[in-house]
């Protein structure tokens, strides 16, 4: 996704999941904000590892919602917000 006027970029969108049991999800669709691809841009510049590191820390509400759960909903103060 770029922004129309400026040309900026403001994230990548993408489909298809694999669960963890190996089943590809066709339909699950997301985007993901340009500020989440910041330690790969830091990465493509310096070529260190260590600018990848934020990328392996763990957020409750995204594993939630990535581990695909059959579950009750979260409750209100815990569900997860678009960052957009």
């Amino acid at each position: 996704m770029v922004a129309t006027r400026s040309g900026r970029p403001l994230g990548i969108i993408t489909s298809n999941a694999r669960h963890t049991s190996g089943k590809v999800i066709p339909s699950l669709n997301f985007a993901i904000p340009r500020q989440v691809l910041a330690p790969v841009a830091a990465f493509a510049r310096t070529a260190s590892l260590e600018a990848l590191t934020p990328l392996d820390e763990r957020d409750a509400d995204v594993q939630y919602i990535l581990e695909l759960r059959a579950s009750l909903p979260l409750p209100e103060k815990r569900r997860p917000r678009a960052r957009l």
